[in-house]
């Protein structure tokens, strides 16, 4: 069975859907195959496909540090043959990493090969994307003191965007000095529970105590 078949089918039997809202539901999940196949729309298929769970991921941005909610192809999925651009190995945990949507974005279809390369790449365009933010001057508890109501409100939030900045811009230059880095080892670390930072702090103590 299809995946819209099927997917209709299990909406109609939990809510005894009328005809037409299912004709609906099977023309979209109709419409998500073929951009999956096209390789549009990886994040939601994969999850429906169970080859990775978007949904249930609970991880760190493989560069950033940020929350992750979607997946970064290292090797750039727009260089893939057209054969395999239809496998689904090349949307799997052999290809891809957990990354925040920004990132991803980021990254386009630029071709770093390496995780290190990419993550030094990253550092750059966050720091351009974000400039005027970190030129801003830094406020101090003392600089609050005056300020009262919604422009004190106003200051302490972007206070607190440029911090979240900065420390996504020092973890890309943290991986970006990972050049050893495999995906293999993000996964690893993914499915240990801990960050990129424990997992290679943990791996290195290891290899020292050999």
């Amino acid at each position: 069975m299809s995946l819209s078949c099927s997917l209709a089918a299990h909406f109609n039997r939990r809510f005894c859907l009328p005809d037409s809202l299912t004709r609906s539901i099977n023309s979209l999940t109709m419409l998500l195959q073929r951009c999956y196949n096209k390789g549009m729309c990886s994040n939601i298929v994969a999850t429906m496909s169970g080859f990775i769970e978007v949904s249930a991921l609970v991880s760190e941005c493989s560069y950033c540090g940020h929350t992750a909610n979607c997946f970064d192809h290292v090797i750039p999925f727009a260089y893939a043959s057209g054969q395999k651009r239809h496998a689904k190995a090349w949307r799997s945990e052999k290809t891809v990493i957990p990354c925040c949507s920004e990132c991803n974005s980021l990254l386009s279809s630029y071709s770093f090969y390496s995780i290190a390369e990419r993550a030094d790449f990253l550092a750059t365009r966050l720091a351009v994307r974000y400039r005027r933010l970190l030129n801003s001057p830094h406020w101090s508890e003392e600089d609050y003191e005056d300020l009262r109501g919604r422009l004190k409100q106003a200051i302490k939030a972007k206070q607190a965007e440029k911090q979240v900045v900065l420390e996504r811009i020092r973890h890309c230059l943290f991986v970006a000095r990972l050049e050893d880095l495999t995906i293999a080892d993000v996964w690893i670390a993914y499915r240990k529970g801990v960050t990129l930072a424990e997992y290679v702090s943990g791996k290195k103590a290891k290899q020292e105590s050999l």
